[in-house]
């Protein structure tokens, strides 16, 4: 390996240096190097439905679905020498690409189990027989930020809107068959998950309880009664910042308003400008009393 650059866990980069510092090639989800007798996984992460691999994370090891995008895979060329790596004591570097150009460095891995067979589509979208490979990361530092990985469901979510209803009624029937196959298979029986980093706005809350207050229980966009009451007696509302916290907003009362969850969930799915308009007329209005 060239030692002209050192990969650092967590840090993005480009296919380039990905070739210049492993010796791979320049394309391919399994890249090996004869030279260095090192593999490069990249582990892409599509938001546009094309793409037939479906890796998944269960804590630190990472079920990566094997090389072959149409028909029935094999235990071949860079399947077999992942499949063999322990015994050619070959080196196994991990990525993750959520953007194109963009590779994200998990660190060294090793793969640590038996591979399983699972039933996917293809590209075509043909049922086929995959192999799942346990890759775990031999270090503690890798972390993903969450607003990433929701960023990337997001996209994901709003392509899966666009299939027909046979479509997703097939996707969703062969996928709920692979994960309770998957669960059967796996020898940690949990369900995917994975460590991430979540990122945390403080939110004053006296500034947070007095809202509450001054909305006398009532919802400051579509002003009905608060849909309960908590185990405090309390009208059940959220506390909500007009200019988000997370895009600049102040933490102060003239940009804090009590909605109710509905209107909550409402405001941040739509992003209305009219929703917008009508909390901070309200507020101002809150405000002058």
């Amino acid at each position: 390996m060239r030692k002209s650059i050192k990969m650092k866990v967590n840090y993005e980069y480009t296919n380039q240096d990905i070739m210049n510092y492993f010796d791979v090639a320049n394309s391919g989800g399994i890249r090996y190097s004869k030279k260095n007798n090192v593999l490069v996984i990249i582990s892409f992460h599509r938001d546009d439905n094309s793409s037939p691999y479906q890796d998944d994370w269960k804590e630190r090891t990472l079920y990566y679905t094997g090389q072959g995008q149409n028909g029935d895979q094999e235990l071949t060329r860079n399947n077999k020498r992942l499949n063999e790596s322990k015994d050619n004591h070959t080196k196994i570097y991990l990525f993750e690409s959520f953007e194109k150009t963009k590779y994200i460095y998990c660190g060294e891995a090793l793969l640590t189990g038996k591979v399983i067979e699972a039933t996917e589509t293809d590209s075509k979208n043909n049922d086929r027989l995959v192999y799942k490979f346990p890759i775990t990361l031999q270090n503690e530092q890798y972390v993903i930020y969450d607003d990433i990985i929701r960023r990337n469901m997001n996209k994901k979510e709003k392509n899966i809107r666009k299939l027909s209803d046979k479509e997703l009624q097939r996707f969703a029937v062969k996928k709920s068959q692979f994960n309770h196959d998957f669960y059967k298979e796996t020898p940690e029986k949990t369900s995917n998950s994975r460590v991430v980093l979540s990122r945390s706005y403080y939110r004053d809350p006296y500034i947070s309880e007095y809202v509450k207050k001054l909305s006398r229980g009532f919802c400051g966009l579509c002003g009905q009664c608060a849909p309960f009451k908590d185990k405090n007696g309390e009208p059940f509302l959220h506390s909500h910042h007009i200019d988000y916290l997370s895009e600049g907003g102040e933490d102060t009362l003239s940009n804090c308003i009590a909605v109710c969850p509905n209107c909550h969930a409402k405001i941040h799915t739509l992003n209305d400008p009219k929703d917008k308009e009508k909390l901070l007329k309200n507020v101002s209005e809150r405000d002058e009393k």
